[in-house]
């Protein structure tokens, strides 16, 4: 005890009078035991009267830093956590039901990505990939310290999980979780203590440690997800706006980056700040894979109604993101003036120099060298915020009924009004290549269950100049030589994961699934040096996913997904005669089979180059992308995007896309 008390005195000598003072307000309100509560229970729970005392304490410690002069740098992050948390307690007790911005406690993330502050660029982009990291590998720990415990009942303990838990979408929510933190393998973040241990003993009290401990990293881990229920799966529903969230700042950034610097004629900065904005706009979609394992019941007959009136409408990031990324409709303004939280942003109206849609136009316009990978990382883009609308409005069509709305005033019909007009690239909507070729002639009906549901995407890109497909190959080989180099065992987890999705039906066939061994010649060997190999394993790498492409004007559309019967051949590659196995997934045009999903592509269909290619087109490229049962619909998405994108360099503009699925056949 004595020790103790010397330890406490040391702390108080080393610090300004004011913070002996303020320790002494702090220590009867455990912050750590508030989040361990809410985490229990739900904050929805405090009593008001625990709630009242809790923020008249707060109140006292805020004023006495109102009053203080000249805080230290400790002493100031100390205030501002104070603040934050103060802005959201208060707000719930003047009201408990909650708005957006004090459900996700959002004032904590934006203190810790810089939105309060005047970060440079890139530290606001690596403060980012840090906060997706944390956040990430947070959620991890809880759903699998949920597990545990669930685990430790089933085997006869008392310990209890949240409601609502359900053992098999946890499961697949920790493997699909595993699969997104593997893309963060290479950020720097600090090892986060558990919400449940002890407070290290150089902290008097667990309000300086949430302040100061990792630079405001154990804040924004413990501190920003405090659920209003103790439904279990209402912690994925937070998750999902934080990582939503810091990906919308990333992207707001990049793009200010990117119009700034082409103003300043400063061109691969903007071609930088670009591709920088479609590292966060991927990973944003790939994090609705994870929200997918939400049973429906946990959310619209669970813990929906402890939302209140929060929505996600109501971030000011995404409106902002709106604007600037493709403008807003009459009606759109119209709906923000009703929401006091964004009524200033319905008559905002940038210049067009300072939006995508303007940065888009000017490259249009100009004779840049660079004008080329310009527009296609703007495509990119423009993409994948599409993807993300896409899926969020899948996501809501499944989880509301109809003529619902969601956790706000708006329901699905809205999200239908505006997912999609106004968008950057809609003028290309309008030129169509008049073309009467129809590319599936069916349903994609299988007679395999191994191959239902198997989702296939193909991208036709017309009249593409062979230098510009030239151009592409070297440049994607460029990009994935550079991932190549900096792979480690762990940055490679990423990949490793989506192939262990194609194993089951390559094992099937006794075939091992040709990426993992190309990886591994790729890392060791580089690239293949010919053009179309070149592209085509650049395009898998860069996407963990398999893919073919195809010389469109060899084909005799229509083309068919189905499965192969006894006694079926196709010529391969290399001119050998191949058997195809009975129920194997095959491409098939008027002719003949020309693609097998375990024994790649013919050499009838066999993009060949000219010897000299100036001047020279190619009448259409087609570009297979074949999904795998069980993978995450968004880690498709991403691939699909990507492959749209390169298609899109190539041929200068929009490709024609179509999708399935595979269904079961009646046989």
């Amino acid at each position: 005890m004595v020790g103790e008390i010397s330890r406490i005195d040391c702390f108080f000598s080393s610090l300004p009078m004011i913070s002996k003072s303020i320790v002494e307000l702090l220590r009867p309100i455990s912050l750590g035991h508030y989040i361990r509560s809410a985490r229990e229970t739900g904050r929805g729970q405090v009593e008001p009267s625990g709630r009242l005392e809790f923020v008249s304490a707060l109140e006292r410690v805020a004023l006495v830093y109102a009053n203080a002069a000249n805080l230290d740098h400790e002493e100031e992050r100390l205030s501002h956590l104070i603040s934050d948390v103060l802005h959201s307690e208060r707000a719930l007790l003047d009201n408990p039901i909650p708005r957006y911005p004090i459900y996700t406690n959002i004032a904590i993330l934006n203190r810790f990505v810089g939105v309060y502050s005047h970060l440079s660029i890139q530290d606001t982009w690596a403060r980012c990939r840090k906060a997706l990291a944390i956040l990430c590998d947070d959620w991890l720990s809880f759903e699998r310290h949920a597990l545990d415990r669930f685990e430790r009942s089933k085997a006869g303990g008392t310990e209890t999980t949240g409601e609502n838990f359900h053992e098999k979408f946890v499961r697949q929510r920790i493997q699909n979780l595993e699969l997104l933190c593997s893309f963060l393998a290479s950020v720097d973040r600090p090892t986060i203590a558990s919400v449940n241990n002890s407070l290290p003993a150089r902290h008097p009290i667990d309000w300086i440690y949430y302040a100061l401990e990792h630079d405001g990293a154990v804040a924004l881990a413990h501190l920003s997800a405090l659920p209003q229920s103790s439904y279990h799966d209402e912690y994925l529903f937070l998750r999902t706006l934080h990582l939503t969230e810091t990906c919308f700042w990333a992207i707001i950034t990049g793009i200010r980056a990117a119009t700034q610097a082409y103003a300043r004629n400063e061109f691969g900065i903007t071609l930088l700040a670009l591709k920088e904005s479609n590292f966060f706009a991927e990973f944003m979609v790939r994090a609705l894979s994870v929200f997918r394992t939400l049973p429906y019941e946990s959310f619209f007959d669970g813990f929906r109604v402890a939302t209140g009136d929060s929505s996600a409408v109501q971030s000011e990031k995404f409106q902002h993101l709106e604007i600037i990324s493709r403008g807003l409709s009459d009606e759109k303004r119209a709906a923000l003036r009703s929401k006091k939280e964004l009524s200033w942003l319905a008559d905002w109206r940038p210049g067009a120099e300072a939006t995508l849609g303007g940065l888009l136009a000017s490259v249009e316009q100009s004779q840049l060298e660079t004008a080329s990978n310009l527009r296609a990382e703007l495509f990119r883009l423009d993409r994948s915020l599409q993807s993300w609308r896409n899926i969020h409005l899948g996501i809501a069509r499944s989880y509301l009924p109809e003529g619902t709305v969601g956790t706000g005033e708006e329901g699905v019909t809205y999200l239908e009004k505006h997912f999609q007009n106004p968008g950057l690239f809609a003028h290309a909507d309008n030129q169509k290549v008049a073309t009467t070729t129809k590319l599936v002639s069916e349903n994609a009906f299988v007679t395999s269950n191994d191959l239902l549901g198997l989702r296939i995407g193909f991208i036709i890109a017309r009249d593409v100049p062979v230098p510009a497909l030239l151009d592409a190959a070297r440049a994607l080989g460029e990009q994935t030589k550079e991932r190549l180099k900096d792979l480690s065992r762990d940055t490679n987890y990423a990949l490793s994961k989506l192939f262990g999705y194609y194993d089951p039906i390559f094992a099937r066939y006794s075939k091992p699934f040709p990426l993992k061994k190309q990886l591994q010649d790729a890392m060791k060997n580089g690239l293949p040096d010919r053009p179309i190999p070149k592209l085509l394993l650049s395009l898998e790498l860069s996407t963990g996913l398999l893919m073919g492409l195809h010389d469109g004007g060899a084909l005799r559309f229509p083309v068919r997904v189905t499965t192969a019967s006894e006694g079926q051949h196709f010529e391969a590659m290399n001119g050998k005669t191949l058997a195809l196995g009975s129920e194997e997934l095959i491409l098939a045009d008027e002719v003949r089979a020309f693609a097998s999903y375990v024994q790649g592509p013919d050499k009838r269909t066999a993009v060949q180059l000219p010897t000299e290619p100036t001047g020279k087109t190619i009448k259409s490229l087609l570009f297979a992308v074949f999904g795998a049962p069980g993978l995450p619909e968004a880690d498709f998405e991403a691939a699909l995007d990507f492959v749209q994108t390169a298609a899109f360099s190539m041929a200068g503009r929009k490709p024609d896309v179509y999708l399935l699925t595979t269904k079961l056949a009646h046989v």
